[in-house]
């Protein structure tokens, strides 16, 4: 879809497409990508491969570090005081990840989505982690609709293939329009 917004660049509704396909190109392995459509968007290939390398070294940078063990949100606290072991919790989660999780986050012919992510740990075994951390980490994870910076990452790439095949830019939204 990537390669018609060249062609129709002066629609405002071409902007309903540009995220979309991008987002295709990004998460699609490389080998997927046919010849065809690689000449379609020559232009806007280098701005999705640094993104792509971007969003490894985001993902290598979270395989790292987890996501720590949450103790509590704030409408929670009286809960959180029932696991008296938390520092023994947020031990065997750093275990568990570094061992069953971080290294999914790194295949790089076809990384973990955030969904994939949160579908995986629900079903991952932690041991000698509380079930009740573990559900408030589930939670808190569920909140969110994708990795740290993932969101800036692809808007930034989308600016930037905007600018490539001259898309206008959106300006603010007629008075009269619905929200």
């Amino acid at each position: 879809m990537l390669q018609l917004v060249g062609d129709f660049h002066h629609l405002p509704e071409v902007h309903c497409w540009v995220g979309p396909a991008v987002k295709d190109f990004i998460q699609r392995p490389l080998g997927q990508i046919t010849n065809s459509e690689a000449q379609q968007i020559a232009a806007a290939y280098p701005a999705i491969a640094r993104t792509r390398e971007n969003i490894q070294y985001l993902l290598t940078q979270v395989s790292q570090r987890s996501f720590a063990l949450k103790l509590a949100d704030k409408d929670q606290q009286e809960e959180a005081d029932l696991c008296l072991t938390h520092k023994e919790c947020q031990k065997a989660w750093k275990s568990v990840w570094k061992e069953n999780i971080g290294y999914l986050l790194l295949d790089f012919q076809k990384p973990l989505t955030y969904r994939e992510l949160l579908e995986l740990l629900q079903n991952t075994d932690f041991p000698k982690v509380n079930l009740s951390c573990k559900a408030r980490m589930l939670n808190w994870l569920s909140r969110k609709t994708d990795y740290p910076g993932m969101k800036e990452l692809v808007e930034e790439v989308v600016a930037s293939i905007e600018d490539i095949y001259h898309v206008p830019r959106r300006g603010p939204a007629p008075e009269n329009a619905e929200v």
